[in-house]
């Protein structure tokens, strides 16, 4: 990923003010790390005309959620930004190090840690920092 957005998205990851939710890039209560990383796409001085997130809603669960989407994306990176910012899918895959990590070089997504509960933005900024180029 392009380095100058992985710094800017971390650094809104750790600011206490971003709240965090799962399940989709942002709704009423808050933003998903890559929901956050659009954030950090939209508010970029080379983004000439900022997108506004659209509200939308999803059936979840077999409840009605309230979310906001963006470039018609709810739960993932849009491509559009994905490719702006250097990513290289749209989950925010990355291999974890079996040193690092129980499941061994398995794959894993920011996604997923995002939505497991078991990551907080100050945890995930700090994958964000050191897996960057691999994001």
């Amino acid at each position: 990923m392009n380095r100058q957005y992985a710094i800017a998205w971390s650094a809104w990851l750790r600011d206490p003010s971003n709240k965090q939710t799962m399940g989709c890039l942002r709704d009423p209560n808050g933003f998903c790390c890559l929901g956050g990383l659009c954030e950090v796409w939209n508010s970029q001085e080379s983004v000439i005309t900022p997108l506004q997130w659209v509200p939308d809603s999803r059936t979840d669960g077999g409840k009605l959620k309230d979310l906001f989407s963006f470039f018609n994306a709810k739960s993932v990176l849009p491509m559009e930004v994905m490719h702006e910012v250097g990513m290289h899918s749209v989950s925010g895959e990355f291999k974890f190090p079996g040193h690092l990590h129980p499941r061994k070089n398995q794959t894993i997504s920011l996604t997923g840690c995002n939505d497991s509960g078991e990551f907080t933005f100050p945890m995930i900024a700090d994958i964000v920092d050191y897996f960057w180029k691999e994001l």
